[in-house]
């Protein structure tokens, strides 16, 4: 459909109102992607599963949160024989199949036993539990690994906690040695480079033989590992490398066994991103009691309202205040007349029409009453609101009549939804009532 129609009707910004409802951005950004067609059978097959999640929350039934990330890039970084990735990518793909787990056990539950489409989706997700226990076992929130990962990566890190308290120990009593008095800037045990060290006058760097790794910012202060502690340094500076080695070991199983489910991996995504889109729909739905409508050879609204003027009103206090719109033409009937005074609500006319027939056409719920009937349109077309245009050098009149041209050159094909605002404003009125006439 014509795209400046759409968004004369604000379409864009009623997709933006149901994506804000998406838990994840690939959800959202499959809502915001949604297009009218005009195809009966695509629009039914459109509608199924956001008919399952209203008769969900109808029913009062809550499914779980879908808090998960888009592994797509680091499925792409996998895919190569040997690739692996660091802790906290191996954590965004735990997430997924902790969503997946999650997904499964609700959609394949009594509850939704009776929902097809969610049921099927429970069928079709791979949670890979085998996995997502090693994941769970090897990595903390963050990403690191821990001790239970692995048997000798737990052995090393308690080797190595131990000569770090041995040498911390160490050194401390020898910063209070009387005869390295005067040697010892400060009683203190520091770091530099991986090594325990402490700190010592320049000037006395004879005093205390051993290795220097690093001095202060002036420069008066070296810092010096002694030799008597350099064996025990030398120690904990393998166990520390093996513990890396092991490290690295861990985390390239665990990409091992990603890589495996790479096609499950993108399987389960696709699932819960569409899960998450009907979830955001049956949410929208049943918060503003919409309802699926039917498709027919006539137009009827039944208590039709506009779903962002609604929203804006409820904002404000004023839910109470909004006034359904009942339409309907005859079959056969093409053209309607809309006439009233300035504020008095035509525009809001026009735009309802439009937005719940393309919004139908999408398969989605719409805020209408029983007994609503839809026509099914090829093309929307609309002049709605001020088309004045500074950088063609158009005015409002100019715009119009332009605007106009493209809908009178494009409404041939197909069957048509045209709206057209003010029709003949911006000009003369007699010579725009003619105009409106020929149009």
């Amino acid at each position: 459909m014509d795209p400046h129609a759409l968004t004369v009707i604000e379409f864009p910004v009623f997709l933006d109102e149901l994506a804000s409802l998406a838990q994840t951005s690939l959800g959202a950004a499959r809502l915001r992607a949604l297009q009218p067609i005009h195809d009966i059978d695509s629009i039914v097959a459109r509608r199924r599963p956001y008919q399952d999640t209203m008769r969900l929350y109808s029913a009062g039934n809550t499914p779980p949160g879908l808090a998960f990330d888009d592994v797509s890039d680091i499925l792409r970084q996998l895919a190569p024989l040997g690739a692996a990735v660091g802790g906290d990518e191996l954590v965004r793909c735990r997430g997924l199949l902790d969503a997946c787990a999650d997904a499964k056990s609700f959609l394949l539950s009594e509850i939704c036993r009776e929902l097809p489409t969610l049921h099927a989706w429970g069928q079709e997700l791979q949670d890979a539990p085998d996995v997502r226990q090693a994941l769970h076992r090897a990595l903390d929130n963050e990403g690191l690994v821990l001790d239970s990962a692995s048997a000798l990566l737990a052995d090393l890190r308690r080797r190595g906690r131990s000569l770090e308290r041995r040498l911390q120990e160490t050194l401390d009593n020898m910063t209070r040695q009387t005869e390295l008095e005067g040697v010892v800037r400060d009683k203190y045990v520091t770091v530099r480079n991986g090594r325990f060290v402490i700190p010592v006058r320049r000037e006395q760097r004879g005093s205390l033989p051993g290795v220097v790794h690093d001095h202060s910012n002036s420069g008066q202060t070296i810092f010096v590992e002694p030799s008597a502690t350099l064996p025990m340094g030398n120690e904990l500076a393998d166990a520390r490398l093996r513990e890396r080695d092991e490290i690295l070991r861990i985390l390239h199983e665990l990409s091992a066994r990603i890589r495996v489910l790479i096609p499950a991996l993108r399987g389960n995504t696709e699932v819960l991103s569409e899960l998450d889109v009907a979830l955001a729909v049956g949410r929208w739905a049943a918060r503003d009691s919409c309802q699926i409508p039917r498709f027919g050879t006539r137009l009827k609204l039944v208590s039709g309202r506009h779903p962002l003027l609604e929203k804006q009103l409820r904002s404000e206090g004023r839910g109470g205040q909004l006034v359904p719109l009942n339409l309907a033409l005859d079959k056969g009937t093409r053209v309607l007349v809309v006439t009233g005074s300035n504020t008095g609500g035509k525009t809001v006319v026009l735009k309802t029409v439009g937005l719940l027939t393309v919004a139908a056409q999408c398969g989605l719920p719409v805020p209408v009453g029983d007994g609503t009937e839809l026509e099914l349109f090829e093309e929307l077309f609309a002049d709605i609101g001020d088309e004045q245009s500074l950088a063609a050098s158009l005015s409002t009149f100019s715009g119009h009549l332009n605007q106009i041209g493209r809908i009178l050159g494009g409404a041939g094909k197909g069957r048509c939804l045209v709206l057209l605002d003010e029709l003949g404003a911006g000009t003369d009125p007699l010579e725009g009532g003619a105009l409106a006439c020929a149009v």
